[in-house]
């Protein structure tokens, strides 16, 4: 066997769902023969025992990973129930890329249809919380904007100008009061929201990732503004179609306070238009 081959024959009995021995008996002779000719074995383990301490702790290192990046996902739980979610999760959605830092992304989606997640409907909002949560924390630094910049925009450039987020700045939504759960340490399960619940999510200067709730008719406006949508979108989110014009005054003055809001959070970026 080249060297190909043997990584090969390496990573898939590690990563076999199956123990090592379990997998070479499905697989045969033939595959047995070849781990007895390419990895050391001696009379205290043999070569397809080995391999099978280096597949339990492939295993167990990913799911302490995915414990860390889920810490309140797994701690509702417990350690027996979060075995058994991390193990069925990883047979269909195995690490594809090149750092674990992604391992636990599709978690939040798989626990919706899993056993786990129809046990408890708020556990996978609880994990797209908290992997919003990882991903502020890891994003690259970006300097957001200060409010000076803003002195010297023409009044008449305000309709068309854009601004954006730092990187990992993102919006949540649940049916259940995430919010108060979480800053009630996570013991219970969370009351239900009035509506729909949208939690903004960034890390801010000092490193520290936050979010806070939404309210209202602010989502939709956070959620135009962070995506670069011109500044008069963003004021149309906080006035009716039709609206006269103190209506369209004051939900330019909201939206105005919108942004300052932001930028004191740390969380806008300079604006993409020509001033």
């Amino acid at each position: 066997m080249n060297l190909r081959e043997v990584q090969e024959l390496f990573f898939g009995l590690i990563t076999a769902p199956e123990s090592v021995p379990k997998t070479l008996e499905a697989r045969g002779e033939t595959a047995r023969e070849a781990v007895e000719r390419i990895f050391a074995g001696d009379e205290r383990m043999r070569s397809e025992e080995r391999l099978d301490a280096y597949a339990n702790m492939y295993f167990f290192r990913l799911r302490d990973v995915l414990a860390e990046d889920f810490e309140r996902t797994a701690a509702v739980l417990g350690e027996a129930r979060w075995h058994n979610l991390v193990t069925d999760y990883l047979l269909v959605h195995p690490p594809a890329r090149w750092s674990l830092r992604w391992a636990g992304e599709a978690l939040p989606a798989f626990l919706r249809g899993h056993a786990c997640g129809a046990e408890g409907p708020w556990l996978a909002d609880v994990a797209a919380l908290e992997w919003a949560r990882n991903e502020a924390f890891q994003a690259v630094d970006a300097d957001a904007m200060h409010v000076d910049e803003l002195v010297d925009v023409h009044p008449e450039s305000w309709p068309t100008l854009t601004f954006g987020a730092v990187p990992g700045t993102a919006l949540t939504s649940s049916g259940w009061d995430l919010a108060g759960w979480w800053i009630g340490g996570g013991t219970e399960p969370p009351a239900e929201a009035a509506g729909s619940q949208v939690l903004l999510v960034w890390r801010d200067a000092a490193d520290d990732v936050r979010h806070e709730v939404l309210r209202g008719e602010e989502t939709e406006a956070v959620r135009r503004l962070i995506a670069g949508a011109p500044f008069a979108e963003v004021c149309e989110a906080f006035a009716p179609e039709g609206t006269g014009e103190a209506e369209a005054e004051e939900a330019g003055r909201k939206a105005v306070e919108l942004l300052l809001r932001l930028i004191e959070l740390g969380i806008a970026t300079l604006p993409e238009t020509p001033r």
